[in-house]
């Protein structure tokens, strides 16, 4: 069993991206979420949408959102992390 992340990123003017990374454990998982609050919304609440969305905790489905402004407040990017487990 392994904890995934899926990530699709989507930045004005360029092709999207979508990488999933797996983790052993929940916590290490929880962990890549916590980092990537920390680098993209931590500081700077001002300039960016976070949203999250629990779907079932106990099989680690969530989505969560995050959309960055400029300055003129158009959207610059967006982050959307899907989490799941996947069993082998």
């Amino acid at each position: 069993m392994k904890y995934v992340i899926e990530i699709r990123r989507q930045s004005k003017g360029r092709p999207g991206l979508t990488v999933e990374i797996e983790f052993n454990t929940k916590e290490e998982a929880e962990a890549y979420l916590q980092k990537t609050y920390e680098d993209y919304v931590k500081g700077q609440e001002a300039m960016v949408d976070y949203e999250t969305i629990t779907i079932n905790e106990e099989l680690f489905q969530k989505e969560i959102i995050i959309r960055k402004r400029n300055e003129k407040g158009k959207k610059v990017f967006s982050l959307l992390l899907t989490t799941f487990i996947k069993d082998f």
